[in-house]
């Protein structure tokens, strides 16, 4: 009578873990392969499959990524060999000759490690993990079954997360309501060179090597907040994404060389310059309507070139100033007439009023103005 009992209660148990364990489909709220998922809605299915299926199930986090995401690895088997998971661990180390202590068991489980998502742009292995992780714990699939009495899988869905997402959220941007196979629509074209983002790019100017190696801005002009050289002093611009000369490298996304004018037989020059301020753009985005605050923006520039000796030697020159006053910010603090919310922050003006007095009384330091203030860039 015990036994029939015992037998009930695990009976139920199982049947409370399979019907706990959800499809992809009914995790996500929408089929499989329809739309891309983000980071987290993976790790969160993943959580609810090791939750749901602990017997055959193991979730460890091994790491996180720059930006802060997790790196996931899922232990699966049967559950006689997820109760024994550490003794097949170290026979397969026996095998692999790096465990010494004693020969290894030939007869113990394999482990088959499966990878997906290495690169960015190559997102739709990650959707496929979690379809293999559920044909894996179902129990519905007998061959999977079978599998999983002599093999022990491991997977790691996502390798890549930081690129990962940076590439799904841009698609699910700019996707339509229904994909477009046409090559030249939106959606095929991404805004990296072959998937990577411009710190995997090699720039050059003239084929010598001109990269942002302190990386603390993704433009070549860093905090100047302008290009180092000057749209008037470029001939022409190359982009090699794959190529099959030995000589360029140095690049997992584009390798991109800018080429400078040189000058010619005939003396030519220009001058120009170009100018914005507050009354030239515009300031409604959606239902809010941004604070206008005074501004101004002007390049200007000459350029000169032409013969030192004809046919034989040349000059250019080229110079530029960038000179712009524009807002540090478009928000403005909140006070008794203009609650939080829009354009208003949460920080109140008569809370930042007092903390710069505070600050000039006790420490003679002056923070300067709180809205209202522009930053002036001379470069």
């Amino acid at each position: 009578m015990k036994s029939i009992f015992a037998a009930l209660i695990c009976f139920f148990a199982l049947s409370l873990n399979a019907q706990q364990l959800q499809s992809p489909d009914e995790f996500l709220g929408y089929g499989l392969g329809t739309k891309y998922t983000i980071h987290y809605k993976m790790v969160n299915y993943f959580k609810m499959a090791a939750a749901a299926m602990p017997n055959k199930m193991q979730l460890k986090t091994y790491g996180t990524t720059n930006e802060g995401r997790e790196l996931l690895m899922a232990v699966i088997s049967a559950p006689e060999n997820m109760s024994r998971i550490e003794d097949i661990r170290k026979n397969n180390l026996r095998n692999a000759g790096v465990l010494t202590d004693k020969s290894g068991d030939p007869s113990m489980p394999t482990i088959v490690w499966l990878s997906y998502n290495v690169h960015g742009n190559e997102t739709s292995s990650t959707e496929t993990a979690m379809k293999v992780l559920f044909e894996l714990l179902s129990g519905k699939n007998n061959e999977a079954n079978n599998w999983l009495k002599n093999t022990v899988v491991i997977i790691d869905p996502c390798l890549n997360p930081d690129g990962r997402d940076r590439y799904v959220n841009w698609y699910n941007q700019i996707a339509g309501k229904n994909p477009d196979v046409d090559l030249i629509s939106r959606e095929h074209q991404e805004p990296w060179p072959d998937g990577r983002s411009n710190q995997y790019n090699n720039m050059t100017i003239d084929g010598a090597n001109f990269n942002n190696s302190f990386g603390l801005s993704s433009l070549l002009g860093g905090q100047t907040n302008s290009q180092p050289v000057s749209l008037e002093a470029i001939e022409q611009i190359q982009v090699n994404v794959s190529p099959y000369d030995v000589k360029l490298g140095g690049f997992a996304g584009a390798g991109i060389n800018t080429i400078t004018k040189s000058g010619t037989n005939q003396f030519k020059g220009s001058v120009y310059q170009y100018m914005k301020d507050q009354d030239n753009q515009g300031y409604n985005v959606g239902g809010t309507t941004l604070a206008k605050t005074p501004f101004t923006y002007s390049i200007k520039g000459a350029s000169l070139g032409g013969p030192i000796i004809k046919n034989k030697v040349f000059f250019f020159v080229s110079g530029e100033q960038v000179v712009q006053n524009a807002p540090a910010t478009t928000l403005l603090a909140s006070d008794a007439s203009h609650a939080a919310g829009g354009v208003y922050s949460q920080a109140n003006a008569d809370t930042l009023a007092a903390l710069a007095s505070f600050l000039k009384t006790k420490f003679n330091y002056d923070p300067g103005a709180f809205q209202g203030y522009n930053f002036k860039t001379y470069s």
